[in-house]
């Protein structure tokens, strides 16, 4: 039997994770991508993609900046909110899942094993169903004829428009 063991992790729905983003970065942030596929055909249009970038950047610090430091302040509890803030700016590591397979009486976790065992029970279970189908398989001018009457078959069906 095989078992896989997986560990869960929490992922942040994409628009949880950014509350500091309003509509003047958003406005800013569209303007930047089509400045980007303008400069990339228009080289005279490089110098003007990068001071906007620059801004770009800026405008982002800024009310990022500006959105924690309201958060922080308008809290009853200012400390407690701060290690909230420093919490989430500073978590930035990547929760990875770690998968495990109970093969037998052996845990493996090594991912290219891992790979090996799924491949062979994958290929074990299909020879299992391979073997206890009793159906032989069509040969190909059997499709071929089924395939020649369900065409003929439709183009006999009287048409929508008639």
């Amino acid at each position: 039997m095989l078992y896989i063991y997986v560990s869960l992790s929490r992922y942040n729905l994409r628009g949880d994770c950014k509350k500091w983003v309003n509509e003047v970065i958003k406005k800013s942030s569209a303007e930047l991508k089509d400045l980007f596929i303008l400069s990339r055909c228009f080289q005279n249009l490089l110098p003007l993609y990068q001071r906007k970038k620059h801004e770009h950047r800026e405008l982002v610090q800024k009310t990022k900046k500006k959105f924690f430091q309201n958060r922080i302040t308008n809290t009853n509890n200012q400390v407690k909110e701060a290690w909230k803030v420093i919490s989430e700016i500073g978590n930035k590591k990547v929760e990875t899942t770690h998968l495990k397979i109970k093969n037998g009486s052996d845990i493996v976790e090594e991912p290219n094993l891992i790979a090996s065992l799924l491949n062979d029970f994958c290929i074990q279970a299909s020879l299992d169903l391979k073997h206890k189908i009793n159906i032989a398989p069509l040969e190909f001018r059997v499709w071929k004829y089924l395939i020649n009457c369900l065409l003929l078959y439709k183009n006999t069906l009287p048409s929508k428009s008639s």
